[in-house]
């Protein structure tokens, strides 16, 4: 069963987009914002789906690793001037998050078979 605060890391996501997202469009760098939301919404997201290992220090170094590798993307990809309906960016999103939650996932796999877990977490 889902507990009373399980909603509030989706708020806290949102609490962190928003403000970068708007700090972009008053820099007048719309493109970066937008880039910057799609990738580092989806990477909080799969923190929280992984949110029993958040003791491990490996999850928040694979998280910083794949927000990393995406900095080019965030930096130079840009999006059309127009109206883009968020419907549009679902995919982009979507892969961002099943690259994350996988790298996290291979992350623990070696660190499950090099290191004994003593503390009862996933792996």
């Amino acid at each position: 069963m889902l507990g009373s605060n399980y909603y509030k890391a989706y708020l806290f996501v949102i609490a962190i987009t928003i403000p970068i997202y708007i700090a972009c469009i008053r820099s007048g760098n719309e493109h970066i914002g937008r880039s910057a939301v799609t990738v580092l919404g989806p990477i909080l997201i799969a923190i929280r789906a992984h949110w029993e290992l958040r003791k491990r220090w490996w999850l928040w170094a694979t998280a910083f690793a794949v927000f990393s590798l995406n900095l080019p993307l965030i930096l130079w990809f840009r999006w059309p001037h127009s109206y883009i309906p968020p419907v549009a960016l679902l995919p982009f999103a979507a892969a961002e998050f099943f690259v994350t939650s996988k790298a996290i996932d291979l992350v623990g796999e070696v660190a499950k078979r090099y290191s004994p877990g003593v503390d009862g977490a996933r792996y």
